[in-house]
């Protein structure tokens, strides 16, 4: 693996629940042809369209986003965020981790503890184990009745009790080659928690991460415009577990991070995605604290540490 890591299958269950590179160009420029650093957090006012509701905002087309930005503003924003996840009463476990991960790549914050005395908001969901290791492993799963369980499911033998039975589970999983959007993010996901929580998977399993990250980055550069807290994730996991971003990609994503935030340190999703899996869909729209947490993850590769 190329990190390790600790979060969980809350991260796909807190999208769900709410039915949960190459980055598209920046637009801006200034008379002379150079390109001007936007100097504020300001996001577009898009207003709210029909149907939505407060916790999502109308889209925005990455290019008409100013960019480029500077990279005080960036940094700014990312302790605005981080300070917003301390903040929250209850956190969700993937918010801990993000916090965790914050803590360990950028130690000039200061973050000792990222739970700060708090609880998560799933104390009995398996996938607390990622950032409490006395959380008890996940009962075997029941057969999924549609596709987002059936979903949950599969990722979910990440948090079984290491063995031949989770090992076959996790290798039926990641061993599907055509999976799009979260699927294809939660096959990556499956790959780094499951080792982190001590699965011995098959060294041809381990492989396929380069297979997925090289799907990661074309579904990217095919789907500029996928809903915000879809791309973070995907973005994401490139910047902190793959090959990482090259300083033209760390730029157009620091532009639609930092366009898209709320001047407090908070995103809201912009769009419901269509998840295929299973010969089913299911739609997508997720919460501010998700998509709050995987921005401030992603934050925490682009903006350089103190």
């Amino acid at each position: 693996m190329s990190r390790g890591g600790r979060g969980g299958a809350a991260w796909l269950a807190a999208a769900v629940a709410c039915v949960a590179l190459t980055s598209a160009a920046c637009g801006g420029s200034t008379s002379d042809g150079g390109a001007a650093a936007t100097t504020a957090v300001t996001r577009p006012d898009v207003g709210t369209a029909a149907g939505e509701s407060k916790d999502t905002v109308a889209a925005v087309p990455p290019a008409d986003l100013p960019c480029p930005v500077a990279e005080e503003v960036a940094a700014r924003l990312f302790e605005r965020a981080v300070g917003h996840l301390r903040a929250i009463p209850v956190p969700r476990v993937d918010t801990v981790w993000v916090l965790e991960r914050v803590a360990e790549d950028h130690p000039a914050l200061g973050i000792d503890d990222p739970l700060d005395g708090r609880g998560v908001s799933e104390p009995s969901d398996p996938a607390g184990r990622l950032v409490d290791p006395g959380v008890p492993p996940g009962p075997p799963l029941a057969q999924g009745s549609t596709p987002d369980a059936q979903l949950l499911r599969d990722f979910g033998a990440a948090f079984r009790p290491p063995g031949p039975e989770a090992t076959a589970a996790l290798d039926r999983f990641t061993a599907q080659p055509d999976l799009e959007g979260y699927a294809l993010a939660h096959q990556w996901l499956a790959l780094i928690w499951a080792e982190e929580l001590g699965h011995r998977l098959p060294p041809d399993v381990l492989a396929r991460e380069q297979r997925i990250e090289a799907q990661v980055r074309a579904e990217l550069a095919e789907h500029p415009e996928l809903p915000i807290d879809l791309w973070a994730e995907l973005t994401a996991l490139l910047a902190q577990h793959g090959g990482g971003l090259d300083e033209a990609a760390r730029q157009q994503a620091l532009c639609r991070v930092v366009g898209t935030a709320e001047a407090e340190g908070v995103w809201r999703g912009d769009g419901t995605y269509a998840q295929r899996y299973a010969g089913g869909s299911f739609d997508i729209t997720a919460e501010p604290e998700h998509v709050t947490a995987l921005m401030t993850w992603l934050l925490a590769a682009l903006v350089r540490p103190a």
